[in-house]
Formats: structure tokens, sequence, C-alpha cells
């Protein structure tokens, strides 16, 4: 797929997962586009874009809180394996973080929008 510089970038509110109305929609059973999307847009992303902290039984905990389903750390981790398999992220799962390359870096050049937004950000 070829870059294109012409994205929109929406904003999402992170609380969208704990929204009643949100939640009170059909859910899909745990795979790898839901935790991709979760992981992009949940209340456990960070400052720095991309990047996301919490263990995997932790992950699956809030992910089981956000959607109405069971979400287990074995669920969690064949999804995030999928995730990684595809080079989308990256984690270091005894630390609890995960690292969404792939919303970070495409075709080897930052993705418009993945830096920090600014540089007291970055440093915290």
């Amino acid at each position: 797929m070829a870059r294109r510089r012409d994205r929109i970038h929406r904003r999402v509110e992170i609380d969208l997962w704990h929204s009643a109305d949100f939640r009170a929609l059909s859910a899909p059973k745990p795979n790898a586009q839901t935790l991709w999307l979760w992981l992009l847009t949940g209340p456990r992303t960070t400052i720095v874009p991309g990047v996301i902290v919490g263990r995997p039984a932790v992950l699956a905990d809030d992910l089981t809180a956000a959607t109405g389903v069971t979400w287990t750390p074995r669920a969690l981790l064949r999804c995030l394996d999928e995730i990684e398999a595809s080079g989308m992220a990256e984690s270091d799962r005894d630390a609890g973080l995960v690292v969404l390359t792939r919303a970070l870096v495409v075709d080897g050049e930052p993705r418009d929008g993945a830096a920090p937004t600014s540089p007291n950000a970055a440093k915290s």
C-alpha cells in the first residue's frame, strides 16, 4: 500500500470505551482487529503516540471491562502475537510495554502525527 500524505486524522476520545452507549452495542469475540483499535485508542495509551503501558493480564481485564466480552490473557496474547507477527507492534510482556511500531513508522518514515505534541510531552 502506497503511503498517502493526505491522510485525514481524527481525534477519538479514549473514554469512548467506557461510554454506556458504546458498551451497549454488540461486540465481537476477541480478535486482533479489535485489539489493535483498542491499543490505538484505549485508555492505556500514553502521551507518547503508539506506546501502551500494561501487562497482558491487565490489558485483558481492561478490554473485558470496555467491551463486555471476556478477554482472557491467553486470548489477548494470541491476538497480540498476530499483531506482532505482522510487524505492526513489539512488546515486552514482562515490563508491560507495547509499542505500536506501525502507528509510528510506515515504509521507514515517521507517520504524520506520530510525534509527541511538544518537547515536554516527550520528556514526560
